[in-house]
């Protein structure tokens, strides 16, 4: 990989903070969770393969993974495909040195030829060097249709989990953690109130969060449903 692209990618490519595993609410998702902090541990299974529709979390569980591999000194890179492929094939290059690689979106890559090839030879080399590798996607392993036989055959190794989305009571108490993690309080009643007047992504839900958190602080106001209204109406 060349230093440039490098240079490119560290800058394109910096973890959420906020994105680690006392902060997902794994809802139904708990074996999940548990499998996934052992990974990042570098223990137990050696490939994983999460998938379910947007917002489920797959994105949040692969950087608390790469958070806690680097916490447990294991060298841990993130990929989200859907940032990183205008880049071209050659963001693989040497990443079979990493001790945990996660790769995001593979969707986003099957039906190519070219990256259909470079991922399968990605697998090979990660397994040559006994390493980790994590996938994610929103369709099963067998659900993609792929160029290479082969590497529909590498995608169904493994472990297999399909991620489920929370109901809204457990939004609205993640809503509530958010909160209380950017050091304000949210209460019950306005809680409720943000989540149905705001589209229930847990993304447009963050974004009002983070309006609301600048606006209490200059304007030195509690978070009551009148001074939330006004703000979710700029």
């Amino acid at each position: 990989m060349s230093d440039q692209l490098t240079n490119q990618l560290t800058l394109g490519m910096l973890l959420k903070e906020e994105y680690d595993f006392s902060f997902f609410f794994p809802g139904d998702n708990k074996e999940a969770t548990e499998t996934l902090e052992r990974f990042s541990q570098g223990n137990g299974e050696s490939f994983i393969y999460l998938w379910g529709p947007k917002g489920t979390g797959k994105s949040h569980l692969m950087q608390s993974v790469c958070l806690n591999a680097a916490d447990n000194n294991l060298a841990c890179s993130y990929l989200p495909i859907e940032r990183l492929k205008e880049y071209g094939a050659e963001i693989f290059d040497g990443l079979e040195s990493q001790n945990i690689v996660c790769i995001d979106d593979i969707d986003l890559l099957v039906g190519d030829p070219q990256w259909e090839e470079c991922l399968f030879h990605l697998f090979n080399k990660i397994r040559d060097n006994n390493n980790r590798l994590l996938m994610s996607a929103s369709k099963s392993p067998r659900q993609q249709v792929c160029v290479l036989p082969d590497l529909h055959s590498r995608l169904t190794w493994g472990l297999t989990f399909q991620l489920k989305g929370l109901n809204d009571e457990e939004k609205i108490i993640v809503l509530q953690r958010s909160a209380d993690r950017r050091g304000f309080r949210l209460s019950n009643e306005v809680a409720q109130y943000i989540f149905n007047r705001c589209t229930r992504d847990f993304s447009s839900l963050f974004h009002v969060l983070d309006k609301l958190d600048k606006q209490s602080l200059q304007q030195k106001r509690k978070l009551t449903i009148p001074f939330v209204k006004e703000v979710m109406s700029w």
